[in-house]
């Protein structure tokens, strides 16, 4: 056994020894990280490109690779349960323009495409409607405050901005069929119930009042508002959002927004210093069904802690969750930790993403989850 605690015990049996309970080690073991590793000596080329050497262990072997052209598996008859394999080939096109992926899907080219432009739903809606598969999906649009200093110090004051965000109505225009949030972690993750902002439920008209209330208790007025910068990303909808919020503050609430655009790779280098941002957009998705995929970004420490938070409370809570054995206690620690991140109002969730594909109608086996994974293995077509 390695320091890592992981041996191999015979040539069938991984061992893996952990420190503390972790029932989302099953989660994480699906992932690319945790796939057999072959290493031939060949170089990258070598291991994935050439289907001469390439060595696999699952329900279909590599046929063929062309680069920019397609990527060809066929069935592997030697698969541990290849009887109930329905297809023989897959065939992936590399697509970069997702207009010419819904293009090549109804010329009958593609069975299923790998998403669906958010600008063309309201269309496939009505042209498509069988066939567009829309569902939940383990990612979360928000706006992180900067804690560390005047004004985003002031917790009314954040409740009061993320308040006022009318989030039915910016997803409706939006119109690329993403739910409205109240809360950090998705629906649909395994014996977890996440938490939701308390005033949820508030009447539209009393939220705003209230949240004009808490904007006042702040010190702020219409003859003196509030003035902040918000930072956001080059993309098609990132400005739409930028500007569609900052409306709603200045509309709601007096608020003076000035918006910074920066381009992606720029965005990135300085999104972690602080004194660069007021309010800034981001946005995360969970790759394990688990809510410490979300949760723990927000620990104090976390590197991804982007708006500085830290709360002994939210800590202690997390700290308790990892080495509690009782799944379900477990799951109550995790939703309490998430509603003290929700009553500190330290991030305005936005929206929760979803999975957009097309179907062609004879395919069966392609079924919704959160994560968003469609082994072929499981398809069939008529």
């Amino acid at each position: 056994m390695t320091a890592l605690g992981v041996s191999a015990e015979d040539k069938q049996t991984l061992v893996i020894r952990l420190h503390a309970p972790a029932p989302y080690l099953p989660s994480l073991m699906t992932m690319p990280i945790a796939l057999p590793f072959m290493d031939d000596g060949g170089g990258e080329q070598g291991r994935f490109s050439d289907p001469a050497r390439f060595v696999g262990n699952g329900p279909f072997l590599l046929a063929e690779w062309e680069p920019g052209s397609h990527v060809l598996l066929r069935k592997n008859r030697a698969f541990r349960e290849a009887s109930d394999v329905a297809i023989d080939e897959v065939i992936y096109y590399p697509v970069s323009a997702p207009i010419t992926e819904v293009n090549m899907y109804r010329a009958g080219e593609l069975d299923i495409t790998f998403g669906v432009p958010g600008s063309h739903v309201a269309r496939l809606r009505e042209s498509n409607a069988s066939e567009l598969r829309i569902a939940p999906y383990m990612a979360v649009y928000y706006l992180a405050f900067d804690l560390s200093e005047a004004p985003f110090d002031n917790r009314s004051l954040r409740q009061a901005l993320s308040m006022a965000i009318d989030r039915e109505a910016l997803v409706h225009v939006l119109g690329r069929g993403e739910q409205p949030a109240y809360g950090l972690v998705p629906d649909g993750l395994n014996n977890y119930s996440p938490a939701r902002s308390a005033w949820m439920s508030v009447p539209a008209d009393e939220r705003l009042e209230n949240a004009r209330e808490l904007y006042a208790a702040a010190g702020y007025s219409e003859d003196q508002p509030l003035q902040i910068t918000l930072l956001y990303d080059t993309g098609d909808y990132h400005e739409t959002i930028a500007l569609v919020v900052s409306e709603m503050w200045r509309e709601h609430l007096g608020i003076d927004v000035r918006l910074d655009k920066r381009e992606w790779q720029y965005f990135l280098a300085t999104r972690h210093n602080r004194a660069e941002w007021q309010v800034m957009r981001f946005a995360w998705t969970g790759d394990f069904d688990h809510p410490a995929a979300f949760a723990d970004i927000f620990r104090s420490a976390s590197p991804q802690n982007l708006p500085g938070y830290v709360s002994e409370r939210y800590d202690q809570l997390l700290a308790e969750a990892e080495v509690t054995v009782d799944a379900d206690e477990q799951m109550r620690l995790y939703a309490a930790a998430e509603a003290v991140l929700l009553e500190d109002a330290s991030i305005a969730p936005l929206y929760f993403y979803v999975s957009k594909h097309l179907v062609q109608p004879g395919i069966s086996g392609f079924e919704r989850n959160v994560f968003d994974r469609h082994p072929s293995r499981y398809l069939k077509k008529q």
